[in-house]
Order: structure tokens, then C-alpha cells, then sequence
């Protein structure tokens, strides 16, 4: 899977579900977007963290999981770390919007990739890398 394929895949998870407002992906600085993928990091921003099995759903959208851990240390974040049957590994974020600030502590540099609330200025991210 390409990085752009990945993004893609990534995005329309994301419009098909009313809960995410805003979705990141880690770009690596040796990435291109037609380059394969074989580690990324994705994290979903919510309205709620209301996620049960939509979240394994997500998941499986990007390929055929071997081991998925669940990594939540924190209340506010939803993490899962996978890898996919051809040694892909991924990890997954979900985390409300509202508690965001939570992530000051991530050393990712992401990239938005989709920003439903147009009238929402970028600078209220800024601090956490994570402008869109």
C-alpha cells in the first residue's frame, strides 16, 4: 500500500463516519506520496469516544490484522498497535476533540488530511502540530 493509497483509505473512513471532525496522518520525512507504506500513524479526532467495535472495523479497512495490542494509558486516547499480515504495522489514535491537548506530549509531526469543520481556525492546533 502507497502512502496515498493509505490516505485515501484513511479519509473515507473518516466522511463515512459522523463522529470524526478532523483526521491526521504522520507523513515520515522519507515518505513520498507514492512510496509504500510499511509503518504509519493515523490518529482520528471525535466528537465522542463512543468507538466499540468501529474501531476494529477502521482497523481492517487497511489490511489483514495478525496482532492488534490496545495501548490506552489515558482516559481521552484510544491506541491501538497493529501489524497486518504482511508486516505493515500501524498505529491508530482516537482522541476527542475537546481533550486534544492531551497529545502536547507526542513527538509525531502529522499532517491534516481532513478538516470537517471549515469555520474553525487552524491556530487552535498549532501548538500541537497538528494545524489543519
Amino acid at each position: 500500500m502507497t502512502f496515498n493509497e493509505l490516505k485515501e483509505i484513511a479519509k473515507k473512513i473518516a466522511m463515512d463516519d459522523d463522529r470524526v471532525e478532523r483526521l491526521y496522518i504522520e507523513q515520515l520525512e522519507t515518505q513520498s506520496m507514492s512510496s509504500d507504506v510499511n509503518f504509519f500513524n493515523i490518529l482520528y479526532l471525535v466528537k465522542d469516544l463512543s468507538f466499540d467495535d468501529t474501531s476494529l472495523e477502521f482497523i481492517q479497512c487497511f489490511g489483514d490484522v495478525l496482532t492488534m495490542f490496545e495501548n490506552t494509558e489515558n482516559e481521552n486516547v484510544i491506541e491501538y498497535k497493529i501489524i497486518y499480515e504482511n508486516f505493515t504495522q500501524g498505529i491508530f489514535r482516537i482522541v476527542l476533540k475537546k481533550d486534544a491537548k492531551v497529545l502536547r506530549k507526542l513527538e509525531e509531526k502529522y499532517i491534516c488530511v481532513l478538516n470537517k469543520d471549515e469555520t474553525q481556525k487552524a491556530e487552535e492546533f498549532f501548538l500541537l502540530n497538528l494545524s489543519c
